[in-house]
């Protein structure tokens, strides 16, 4: 109600008090960037908040997927992995890797196997050949520091971590095996072959 009646400063103040695992920092963000001329420090709150979004983004993709995979709904699968791989397109720094190529490998060896599911083996091919290349380019130069992020600043440092694996090659890897599924292997072993 602050907000709506241009009290900006009150309205950050009370979502700044009450910020239980930072779900209000969208919203001090945009009320310190448009109302209190407070560039700075509206920034580390987007930084923060959009950070948090493109981790609650992947895990429900990933809920997605397995709703879709155990519903044998495989285009579907591949329509959410292909608009998740898009968005992270749009947040790649120019000229810097970041743990998005990581989760990106993963995610196009995924979208590869829905796409054989569907019988497209040319569509599978071309997404292993994507998570290929985003994983040698992870893999030469790891960094799970967020400033790797398109529109990430902050003063203070922030990394992330995952368990899929040492490197972005694993985490495909594991995937692959974890599916048992002898097309996608193999198809895997030429691409990955492949100079």
């Amino acid at each position: 109600m602050y907000a709506a009646i241009d009290e900006a400063e009150c309205a950050a103040a009370i979502l700044k008090e009450n910020n239980p695992c930072r779900m209000n920092h969208a919203g001090i963000g945009y009320l310190l960037a448009s109302g209190l001329n407070g560039p700075q420090e509206a920034a580390e709150y987007l930084s923060r908040a959009l950070l948090d979004q493109i981790i609650v983004q992947f895990q429900m993709v990933m809920g997605y997927l397995n709703v879709y995979m155990k519903t044998k709904r495989y285009r579907e699968a591949a329509d959410i992995l292909s608009w998740q791989i898009a968005v992270y397109q749009g947040l790649k720094e120019p000229g810097r890797v970041s743990f998005l190529y990581k989760n990106e490998a993963l995610l196009e060896a995924v979208c590869a196997q829905m796409w054989l599911n569907q019988g497209e083996r040319g569509a599978a091919q071309d997404h292993l050949r994507r998570a290929k290349a985003a994983a040698l380019c992870f893999d030469a130069a790891p960094d799970y520091h967020a400033k790797g992020i398109r529109f990430f600043e902050s003063a203070e440092p922030v990394t992330t971590y995952d368990d899929m694996g040492k490197t972005a090659m694993e985490a495909i890897e594991k995937h692959i095996r974890d599916e048992a599924c002898e097309k996608l292997s193999a198809m895997w072993e030429e691409v990955k072959n492949e100079e």
